[in-house]
């Protein structure tokens, strides 16, 4: 494959700027599709007048358009032109012809890498970036692999909102963020519709899921700092009502948000809910690094042990700490079996908690600049469900990356 042939395959268009018909009757241009992969080309009354009067191939045409009673030079010159333009029409189908033979046989050798495709994206746009560039990758991928994408922007920030004097400043700032995101969607090349709803946050959500049923949902917030009551309980809200996977990232008040790209950082206790969201996360970014993270808790010494100066079973404690990190790390092998069977290039981290769990998931997405933290929305079930059921939310309000909560469809919960 030569390099022009390489910039095709980057979405460059190869194109010719002159055309003749000694170019098209000498077989030079056919040659320049097969050989250099070019797709199309272009000229201009300049470029057809030097080629009219330096050969003679246009004689035979110029005397038959004469007798026909064509005259005007303007009149000839389309009839030899538009000639020229139909003849490199005629052969660019070869181009086509021979781009699609490559696509099929791109697509048979990368069909196990394809990310999965998400037919409706509802991206539920409370904040907005300054510049498409700003969009974190996991934003960005999604809406690449979106067969549509469904924006609706937040009027009100809150219901107290109803109760103020400017409700129209709000449906302002609505209209012209949804402008803006509609913008940098659409710059993506993505497939994209919108509206800036009316009312707040969980309301706008609702009724956009209730129509348009999307199978992925991406929201963009207000950093924590800057958000309200509605915003930090909205993710949580979301997972535990609609069996769809959640997105979020954070925008900060001059438009700028988290872009590092990562390895992904996969949680994984040993559930089912975990596993799901592997799962889930390798038919979502086939082929990325993926950390998959354990978090095992040290055994709790009690005070009176230390109070009392006594030594007698903390051979015990020890040995049981021990074995907490030995399971640690057999889960986060277990993990990543389970995550280069999704298709992701994982490799394990045990990690012993050094406070909350979901500190230490945050420290660690830091630690290795994550490109997303990917979540089940709920870990083991019972009590142990309940005493942990907040890490995921905590991790979404004091993270500062995207993260992907994953919650299993409710008829396998």
């Amino acid at each position: 494959m030569n390099r022009l042939e390489r910039l095709q395959d980057a979405g460059v268009s190869i194109w010719l700027d002159t055309l003749s018909r000694e170019l098209l009757d000498s077989g030079a241009f056919t040659a320049l599709i097969d050989e250099l992969a070019v797709t199309g080309a272009t000229s201009n009354p300049t470029i057809f007048a030097k080629a009219i009067t330096g050969s003679d191939r246009y004689d035979d045409q110029l005397h038959a358009a004469a007798a026909a009673g064509i005259r005007a030079p303007q009149d000839l010159f389309l009839e030899l032109a538009l000639e020229d333009v139909g003849g490199a029409a005629d052969f660019l189908p070869r181009h086509k012809e021979r781009t699609m033979r490559r696509a099929a046989s791109d697509a048979l050798d990368n069909t196990a890498s394809a990310p999965e495709t998400i037919q409706r994206l509802l991206f539920v746009a409370d904040a907005a970036v300054a510049g498409v560039h700003d969009l974190p990758p996991v934003a960005r991928g999604l809406m690449d692999t979106a067969m549509t994408v469904h924006v609706v922007t937040p009027t009100l920030p809150g219901r107290l909102a109803w109760l103020a004097d400017d409700v129209d400043r709000f449906r302002h700032v609505a209209d012209e963020r949804l402008d803006t995101v509609l913008e940098h969607v659409g710059a993506l090349g993505a497939h994209v519709s919108g509206a800036a709803r009316r009312g707040s946050v969980m309301t706008v959500v609702a009724d956009a899921v209730a129509e348009y049923r999307p199978d992925h949902i991406l929201i963009a917030l207000r950093s924590s700092e800057h958000a309200n009551w509605q915003e930090r309980t909205l993710v949580q809200h979301i997972e535990e009502r609609f069996d769809v996977p959640v997105t979020t990232y954070a925008v900060d008040t001059d438009g700028h948000t988290r872009t590092a790209d990562g390895p992904l950082i996969v949680c994984y206790d040993g559930s089912d809910d975990a596993r799901h969201a592997i799962q889930r996360a390798g038919t979502l970014f086939p082929g990325r690094h993926a950390l998959v993270v354990t978090v095992w808790q040290p055994t709790a010494i009690p005070l009176t042990l230390g109070f009392a100066g006594e030594t007698a079973g903390m051979t015990d404690f020890v040995a049981l700490d021990r074995a907490a990190a030995d399971g640690g790390r057999r889960l986060a092998d277990e993990g990543v079996g389970i995550a280069q069977d999704a298709g992701l290039q994982a490799e394990p981290v045990a990690v012993k908690a050094s406070g909350a769990i979901w500190a230490t998931i945050v420290e660690q997405a830091e630690l290795h600049d994550a490109a997303t933290i990917v979540m089940g929305s709920r870990g083991l079930t019972g009590l142990r469900a309940r005493l942990l059921g907040s890490v995921s939310a905590a991790v979404l309000h004091h993270a500062d990356r995207p993260t992907l909560i994953v919650r299993r469809p409710r008829d396998h919960a």
